[in-house]
């Protein structure tokens, strides 16, 4: 995709000097491109022209330059150098709102229109995939409307989460309102995530809402180490959306005192937890931890727990109630940054069975899906666990024992 020049290994494209030209930058990967860019930078008025559609993958080169143009457009940011044009339809569609003016978007989104394509073929490409499959709906909205995907094989159609977002009680109102914790932990190269779901009030006819908020850990090292692949998470943990602890492994220490503070905030009816991990800390909070002399360093908090497996088998139901609720707008959030970015990376496997889990794309990919099923264990706790396990602090205190 370069021009005025050939480019053959990594040291050489630093002395490249040419014009540059990138056509489909939504599929160019930042490192090559963090080197290439200034191949210009010799010549008196050198050009840097970038062309691209929408993609299906947001952590890429491409996604960050159209967010860059949308910002400077916006006067967010000033740069008397940079062009910026974009013909897309909003970002956050759903089906239903497509639908009842689909004509507007395509006209939106394709500058083109009645040269190189025309609205005879454009409207039966959305009527095949509306009806079609999630990936046929997808790629309607990446190639036709420019809205970007977080991955090509994602979970959810574009719109379902966007469109469960609410501005969120205050903490003195939730406080008020029964939750259950979802625990999912990692040690090093995934994040650790807390998610607290709370029962909101019934105002209408039909389910009271579920609303989620969400908390998240990493090492500082591994975090450095994926800003090249992930850069939003240093702003995300600058912004205190994720909690980075001190070296290379998550410090569990760090987590079980946060859980402490949520713990004894909201009052939670249980924690629902993957006991990968977590059942030491599961212990030290429900059975406290003690010092050498015996006297307690911390106290055990009065919190039912309930190991819960990941499996197929014990997943399915979970995560089909949970995509329901975000079809039907039963659950609620305030479109926290990573947990937005995990619904997006999310994928669904599936058993020969029917049996489905999510997952992320593969073993080894940085985009990470902890928070959305740490989401998904705490609204199965809140709306469908029958009951937890009462801890040896529950049970000498509501039988008025003393507790040894």
């Amino acid at each position: 995709p370069f021009s005025s020049s050939s480019i053959r290994t990594q040291e050489s494209k630093e002395g490249v000097s040419a014009h540059i030209i990138v056509d489909e930058t939504h599929v160019v990967d930042r490192n090559l491109m963090a080197i290439v860019k200034y191949a210009g930078i010799a010549r008196a008025q050198g050009l840097h022209l970038e062309f691209s559609t929408a993609g299906r993958n947001s952590d890429t080169y491409g996604k960050d330059e159209w967010d860059r143009g949308c910002r400077i457009r916006a006067g967010e940011e000033h740069n008397d150098s940079y062009f910026f044009a974009s013909y897309h339809a909003p970002q956050n569609l759903t089906v239903d709102q497509i639908s009842k003016d689909v004509e507007k978007y395509i006209r939106m989104s394709n500058p083109a229109l009645g040269q190189t394509v025309g609205m005879d073929e454009m409207i039966p490409a959305w009527e095949a995939a509306k009806n079609g499959s999630v990936k046929d709906f997808r790629d309607f909205c990446t190639y036709r409307l420019n809205i970007w995907q977080n991955s090509s094989t994602s979970w959810l159609a574009p719109g379902l989460w966007s469109g469960c977002y609410r501005d969120e009680p205050t903490d003195r109102e939730l406080a008020e309102r029964p939750c259950v914790i979802g625990l999912d932990l990692a040690r090093r190269y995934d994040l650790a995530s807390a998610v607290v779901a709370f029962l909101g009030e019934q105002k209408e006819e039909g389910d009271p809402p579920i609303i989620l908020r969400p908390y998240f850990w990493c090492a500082e090292d591994i975090m450095e180490q994926r800003a090249s692949k992930v850069p939003q998470m240093l702003d995300w943990s600058a912004g205190g959306y994720i909690n980075a602890t001190p070296g290379n492994v998550i410090d569990f220490r760090v987590i079980e005192a946060d859980l402490r503070k949520l713990i004894e905030k909201y009052k939670p009816v249980g924690i629902v937890y993957d006991a990968t991990y977590a059942e030491l800390l599961i212990q030290n909070l429900t059975e406290g931890v003690t010092g050498p002399d015996g006297e307690y360093v911390y106290q055990p908090l009065s919190l039912g727990e309930k190991s819960f497996s990941q499996g197929m088998l014990s997943m399915t139901a979970p995560t089909t109630d949970f995509e329901n609720d975000i079809k039907s707008q039963r659950i609620w959030h305030d479109d926290h940054p990573v947990l937005s970015w995990q619904i997006g990376n999310a994928n669904i496997r599936q058993d020969k069975t029917g049996n489905i889990k999510v997952e992320k794309e593969t073993r080894e990919s940085v985009r990470t899906v902890d928070g959305v099923v740490a989401a998904i264990m705490a609204r199965w706790g809140l709306v469908d666990c029958k009951e937890f396990n009462i801890t040896s602090y529950d049970y000498y205190v509501n039988n008025d024992l003393e507790f040894v």
